[in-house]
């Protein structure tokens, strides 16, 4: 498999459930005006979301017609080591870096850009 080079700065936020049970890994990817959001890009991040295995792509109303993308990892504090974390990142990482095509707006076929 040939290795892509990438300019892409991921950061990963850390933040444990209300019950304490499960650590959440989130990467904001930007915010959109949702109008502006191809339909097929959209079903791309559906799509997507079986790729990754417990990495899903999240779209959140920020309100004034504006939408985040998030790609959000969910892991389970009770099997959690360094080992385990640094893992669950580096899964995250490439699940970014693999998804650029869906959610990076200079990526979208022209044509569909509103």
């Amino acid at each position: 498999m040939k290795d892509v080079v990438t300019d892409i700065t991921i950061y990963v936020d850390l933040s444990l459930s209300a019950d304490g049970s499960v650590i959440w890994l989130r990467s904001s990817l930007g915010l959109y005006d949702v109008n502006a959001i191809p339909r097929q890009v959209l079903i791309s991040l559906l799509t997507a979301n079986t790729d990754y295995g417990s990495s899903k792509f999240d779209l959140t109303d920020m309100g004034g017609g504006k939408a985040r993308i998030y790609m959000d990892t969910v892991i389970d504090r009770a099997a959690i080591t360094p080992a385990a974390l640094n893992a669950a990142i580096t899964s995250q990482e490439t699940a970014v870096e693999g998804t650029e095509g869906v959610w990076d707006p200079s990526k979208w076929p022209k044509a569909e850009i509103k």
